[in-house]
């Protein structure tokens, strides 16, 4: 059975739920009538239409007065937005204050003239460089093979023979061991030459011979370590042997 405490509770509950104003009395008062019939099922007829009649006044008023807050609220925004637009055709009248006029830049100063710069001292004239000396490229044993490879690869006697002469020019520093001294002959010699020894000897596998000024005759001997400047004069194809001379 409903109570008194239960209707004030429902009453409360209504007003709080009408001061929303997007709640529509006409979509939540049904709902609330069916809560009140439910309520008031259990009382006697004669209570039951009483209790009905007396909550029914109570939901009319609170209606009432949220309807009223509703038109007090219509009336405020209407009047608020009737202000604004007053204000805002009272702003179009005033007419704007005019800017100032800027303060004018004051001239900057004139610059000072550089002054001249110093002329610049004369540069002293680069002493002449030394003229290179004039030398003549020298090889060793290794170039001497890399010769003989080379030539190796010609098959006419006249290709080989111009091949060394190409190489006339260059210092070989020789360096073999004797395995034999013969007397320098030959047409055409030196006169430095003549009567001269020649070394005999073994770069790898290619023999060589190194004609010895007539000065150096009996100074070496056979097995010896020799080294010395020479120039290649010319390759004897039927011995298989490059002639030397050599250089004082």
């Amino acid at each position: 059975m409903g109570s008194e405490p239960d209707f004030g509770a429902l009453l409360e509950a209504y007003r709080e739920v009408l001061e929303d104003p997007e709640t529509h009395i006409s979509d939540i008062r049904p709902l609330v009538d069916e809560k009140v019939d439910q309520m008031v099922v259990n009382f006697p007829a004669v209570i039951r239409l009483k209790l009905r009649e007396d909550i029914g006044k109570h939901l009319d008023a609170i209606e009432a007065q949220a309807k009223g807050k509703a038109v007090e609220l219509a009336e405020q925004a209407k009047q608020a937005e009737a202000e604004l637009a007053e204000l805002a055709e009272q702003a179009k009248q005033v007419d704007p204050e005019p800017e100032p006029e800027p303060e004018p830049e004051p001239e900057p100063e004139p610059e000072p003239e550089p002054e001249p710069e110093p002329e610049p001292e004369p540069e002293p004239e680069p002493e002449p460089e030394p003229e290179p000396e004039l030398f003549t490229p020298s090889a060793g044993n290794s170039d001497f093979v890399g010769l003989v490879a080379d030539i190796a690869t010609l098959r006419l006697n006249g290709e080989k023979r111009r091949r060394v002469e190409a190489e006339s020019e260059v210092i070989f520093v020789l360096e073999f061991t004797v395995t034999a001294i013969d007397r320098t002959m030959g047409i055409g010699l030196l006169d430095i030459f003549r009567g001269g020894q020649t070394l005999v000897g073994m770069i790898e596998e290619t023999e060589i011979s190194l004609r010895l000024p007539n000065t150096m005759n009996d100074l070496h001997r056979i097995g010896q370590v020799v080294m010395f400047p020479a120039l290649i004069v010319e390759y004897k194809s039927a011995l298989q042997r490059y002639n030397f001379e050599l250089i004082d």
